[in-house]
C-alpha cells in the first residue's frame, strides 16, 4: 500500500512526500518506540513512524517566511476504542466503523457506547536546539457514509501508549481542561486541524492525544493505513 502527499507552505509548494511499503513497515505492528527519524525531504521510518522533513523557500518571491521550516510527522498509531466496553479491542471499532476508519462519537450505531479516538505521534531530533513556532495536528475525515458529523470531538492530552495498550486500558486524560476545543460540524472528506500548544513539540519524544466526543453525531477519521493518516505538522526555526 502506498501513500504520497504534497505539502504547501504559505502559499509556496514545498517538497514531496512519502511513499510506504505496508509489507516492510506497519506502525500499527510496531512497538510505538522512540521512534522515526527524519531527513530533508526524505522519509524515515523506525519503530514508531515516519517523518517528512519541508523547508521552506529562504526568502525570494511566494510569500514565505524568511528562517521559517516545517516537519510532519505521521502518526505511529490512530485507533479508536470504547473506554466505557467490558472488551477494549482497536480491531472491533475498526470493524464497526469502516476499513481504515476511526471514530469519534458518544453512541456508536451499534452498542450504543461512546468511541474514543487515540493519537500518538513519535518525534525525532530534527527540532533539538530549535524555536517552535507552532504545531497542527492534521486529520481528514473519510468517505464513509458515516463519516460526516456534527462534532469533530475534543483535543486532550492522555498518558504515553502504545497500540497494544489500547486492548488493556484507555490512556488517562491530562489536565482539567482539552487542548483545543471541539472544531464543530465536518463534513465527509474534510480536513481538520487543531492548533497544538508549542511545548507538546519536544525532540526525541512522544505526543499523545486523544479526541474526544461531545456528541452523537461525531465523525469518522483516516486512521494509519487510510488514505490520509493524521500528521502532526511543526514549524520552527
Amino acid at each position: 500500500m502506498a501513500w504520497a502527499r504534497v505539502a504547501a507552505l504559505s502559499g509556496t509548494l514545498v517538497a514531496a512526500a512519502c511513499v510506504y511499503d505496508w509489507d516492510r513497515f506497519d506502525p500499527r505492528l510496531g512497538s510505538g518506540g522512540a521512534g522515526g527519524g527524519a531527513n530533508t525531504s526524505a522519509v524515515s521510518t523506525g519503530s514508531g513512524g515516519a517523518a517528512t522533513t519541508s523547508t521552506a523557500a529562504m526568502g525570494g518571491s511566494g510569500g514565505s517566511t524568511p528562517g521559517i521550516q516545517t516537519v510532519e510527522y505521521v502518526a505511529s498509531v490512530a485507533e479508536c476504542i470504547e473506554p466505557t466496553s467490558m472488551m477494549l479491542d482497536p480491531d472491533t471499532c475498526e470493524a464497526s466503523t469502516g476499513l481504515n476508519n476511526m471514530k469519534v462519537d458518544l453512541a456508536d450505531a451499534i452498542s450504543g457506547l461512546p468511541s474514543y479516538s487515540y493519537v500518538r505521534f513519535d518525534l525525532d531530533g530534527t527540532l533539538a536546539g530549535r524555536e517552535v513556532l507552532s504545531v497542527t495536528l492534521r486529520l481528514m475525515t473519510t468517505d464513509d457514509i458515516e463519516a460526516p458529523g456534527i462534532s469533530t470531538g475534543e483535543l486532550w492530552e492522555v498518558a504515553p501508549f502504545t497500540r497494544p495498550d489500547l486492548y488493556v486500558a484507555a490512556p488517562q486524560q491530562l489536565g482539567n481542561a482539552p487542548l483545543a476545543a471541539d472544531e464543530g460540524p465536518a463534513q465527509a472528506n474534510a480536513i481538520v486541524e487543531y492548533v497544538v500548544p508549542v511545548q507538546y513539540a519536544q525532540p526525541n519524544a512522544g505526543v499523545f492525544l486523544s479526541l474526544v466526543p461531545t456528541s452523537t453525531d461525531g465523525v469518522n477519521y483516516w486512521n494509519t493505513e487510510g488514505v490520509t493518516p493524521p500528521v502532526l505538522r511543526v514549524d520552527y526555526r
